[in-house]
This record gives C-alpha cells, sequence and structure tokens, in this order.
C-alpha cells in the first residue's frame, strides 16, 4: 500500500495523465509536485472540473473496502469481489471542491 509523504490537504490538481503500458496515474499539483500511483489497474473520477481540491486521501484494501465507497464508485465492486484471488488498495481521494476519484492499484507485496 502506497505511503504518503506529504499531507495533501488543500492541494489543487492541476491536470493528470494515465501511462496504461507502464501503469501509471499521475497527478499534477499548483505547487509543481507530483502524486503518482504505480500498478494502476482501474481509476474513475467524479465532479472533476476548473477547480479539484484535495481534502483528504484514504487508503483501503479489497478486504476492507468500506460499503460506502462501493456504493459511490459500483464500478469498483469487480475488484472489491476479488478477494479470494486478487489483492488491490483502493484509494479514495476526497475534495474539498471538485474532482472525487478512487484509484484501484495491484498489490505487489501479497
Amino acid at each position: 500500500m502506497k505511503n504518503f509523504d506529504k499531507d495533501y490537504h488543500d492541494a489543487e490538481i492541476i491536470g493528470y495523465v494515465y501511462k496504461e503500458k507502464k501503469q501509471i496515474l499521475k497527478f499534477f499539483l499548483d505547487d509543481d509536485s507530483i502524486l503518482d500511483f504505480q500498478d494502476v489497474v482501474f481509476f474513475d473520477f467524479d465532479n472533476i472540473g476548473t477547480q479539484n481540491v484535495i481534502f483528504d486521501i484514504q487508503t483501503y484494501h479489497n478486504q476492507s473496502c468500506p460499503e460506502w465507497l462501493i456504493e459511490w464508485f459500483p464500478s469498483i465492486s469487480f475488484y472489491v469481489e476479488q478477494r479470494r484471488h486478487e489483492s488491490y488498495d483502493f484509494y479514495y481521494i476526497s475534495s474539498s471542491v471538485g474532482l472525487e476519484a478512487v484509484i484501484v492499484c495491484e498489490n505487489q507485496a501479497a
């Protein structure tokens, strides 16, 4: 599971890029830093707009993914249901304004 080296509260997302072959998702932030996710197998965005400010980033494993997250992003249910066969980490980016996101990454340590 990814450890975050800084507090992203109030950071504004100004762009993103997904490199499918490398399975990397990068968010570019207004302070010129980059928030990146490795081994990305799926992501879903909601409410993306002209202003996208991070409130918090929450992390879960497919063994402990909360029901409310599945209700908000039903497209992740496939990955949650794989708990017997695969190991995934889920990252939920909650927003102060704009973008909310869920990112599903293959857990290489499992």
